[in-house]
């Protein structure tokens, strides 16, 4: 099971704002993308989703503890909007960890964001 931790960063640098943590993956083949892990703390992240050749994907959600996921063990939920094939962002709150699932052919990316 392939995971990934971010760590929260510092809000503001050199008087510029900064996400807390950004992380973005792109899928080629269908199947489950990486599960990010989202920091202690932070309650509200951005999903946004893009897809080329004639990518198709949905995001899922779990707020099983950590451990769990790390296990790969976690229960995943599917999105409010389903299985999509072009741009589309939402938030999620709060949650333990986010992923992509590619579900057909073409290439999906997928991007989170939090402050």
């Amino acid at each position: 099971m392939a995971y990934s931790e971010m760590s929260v960063a510092p809000a503001l640098q050199n008087n510029a704002r900064k996400f807390a943590f950004e992380y973005s993956e792109t899928l080629v083949a269908p199947g489950n993308g990486t599960s990010i892990l989202v920091p202690a703390g932070v309650a509200t992240v951005s999903v946004q989703v893009d897809f080329s050749n004639n990518g198709t994907g949905k995001v899922q959600t779990t707020v099983s503890s950590v451990a769990i996921v790390k296990a790969g063990t976690a229960i995943w939920g599917d999105w409010d909007a389903g299985t999509v094939s072009t741009h589309y962002e939402d938030v999620c709150v709060p949650v333990t960890a986010v992923r992509l699932v590619q579900v057909g052919t073409g290439s999906a990316t997928i991007s989170v964001r939090a402050q």
